[in-house]
C-alpha cells in the first residue's frame, strides 16, 4: 500500500474514532464523577503513549530532557489533559451531547482570535468574518434556535463548553511552537497532567461506585479520544503528500458524531443544532480562505 493510501486510511480511521467519543463521554458520565473519569482515561492514554515511546523513539529521549526542557510541558500538561477535560466533561454533564459537541468545536475559530496576541499575526478580513459567522452558530445552539429571545438554556454548561474551546486553542498554539517529536510532547503533557489531576482530586471528594460499562467507557475515551487516535492522526499527517487535504477530513467529525449521538444515546438531533453546526463549520472554512 502506498503512503498516500495509508495516510487516507489512518485519517478516516481517526475521524471515525473521534466521532464516537462524544457518545462515550455521556455514557461514562452517566455513572462516573468527572474527576474519576478524567483520571481513568488519562492513565489509559498515558500507558498508550508510554508504549508508543518505548517502541518508537525510545525512552532515553524522555530521560535526556533537561529541567529547562520540562518547563513547557508543565504548562501544557495543565492545559491538556487537566484543565481542558475538567471543563469539557463538566460541559457534557450539564448539556446535551449534541450541544456540547458543537460549542466545543468552536476551538478552531478561537485559534483565529488568540493567534493575534500569541503568534503576533494580523487578523484579516476572513478572520473577522469567521468569528462573526461562528458566533451566530453558537447563539443558535445556545438558545435552541430561539435567537430573538436570547435566553440561554444552560448558561453554566455553555460557559464550560466555550471555555474548553478556548483552552484547547491555547494549548494548540503553545504546543505548536515546540520542535519536538509530537508523541513525546503528548506523553510529557499527560505525565504532568496526571500529576495535576491527583492534586486536584486530593482536595475534592468523588464517588467510587460505578458499573463496569462506565469504567470501560472511560478506558475507551483514554484510548480513542486522548491516546491511540492521536497517534493514528500524526501517522496520517506524516505520510500525507498534502497535509491540508487530510486536515480537511476533520470537518466530517461533528456530523458523524451526531449520527452516533442519535442512534446510540437516543438523543433527537435538533434542527437548531444542525443549523448552528453549519454556521460554526462555515466560519472555520472562511478562516482558511485567503483574499485573492
Amino acid at each position: 500500500m502506498k503512503n498516500k493510501s495509508k495516510s487516507i486510511l489512518y485519517a478516516i480511521l481517526s475521524v471515525i474514532l473521534w466521532s464516537t467519543v462524544a457518545t462515550a463521554f455521556k455514557i461514562a458520565l452517566g455513572g462516573l464523577d468527572y474527576l474519576l473519569l478524567l483520571l481513568i482515561s488519562s492513565i489509559t492514554s498515558w500507558l498508550v503513549l508510554f508504549i508508543a515511546i518505548i517502541f518508537g523513539i525510545g525512552f532515553q529521549s524522555v530521560m535526556c530532557l533537561s529541567v529547562r526542557e520540562l518547563l513547557p510541558f508543565a504548562l501544557l500538561g495543565f492545559l491538556n489533559p487537566f484543565l481542558y477535560y475538567v471543563l469539557l466533561f463538566n460541559a457534557y454533564s450539564l448539556l446535551k451531547a449534541q450541544e456540547a459537541l458543537v460549542l466545543n468545536y468552536t476551538w478552531a475559530v478561537m485559534l483565529v482570535i488568540f493567534s493575534v496576541p500569541i503568534l503576533r499575526q494580523k487578523i484579516k478580513w476572513n478572520g473577522i468574518m469567521s468569528v462573526l459567522v461562528s458566533f451566530i452558530g453558537v447563539i443558535i445552539v445556545a438558545t435552541n434556535g430561539e435567537v430573538l429571545s436570547m435566553q440561554f438554556k444552560n448558561t453554566v454548561g455553555i460557559a464550560f463548553a466555550l471555555l474548553s474551546a478556548v483552552v484547547w486553542s491555547l494549548y494548540w498554539l503553545f504546543s505548536a511552537k515546540l520542535e519536538i517529536d509530537r508523541t513525546l510532547v503528548l506523553f510529557m503533557n499527560f505525565t504532568f497532567g496526571i500529576f495535576y489531576i491527583f492534586i486536584f482530586q486530593f482536595f475534592n471528594d468523588f464517588d467510587l461506585k460505578f458499573e463496569s460499562v462506565h469504567f470501560f467507557a472511560a478506558v475507551y475515551i483514554g484510548l480513542f479520544e486522548m491516546g491511540l487516535t492521536f497517534l493514528f492522526w500524526l501517522t496520517s499527517l506524516k505520510l500525507a503528500e498534502r497535509t491540508e487535504l487530510i486536515a480537511n477530513l476533520i470537518f466530517l467529525t461533528p456530523f458523524l458524531s451526531l449520527i452516533f449521538i442519535n442512534f446510540v444515546l437516543g438523543e433527537k438531533i435538533n434542527y437548531s443544532t444542525l443549523i448552528g453546526l453549519f454556521f460554526v463549520i462555515f466560519g472555520i472554512i472562511i478562516s482558511k480562505l485567503e483574499k485573492k
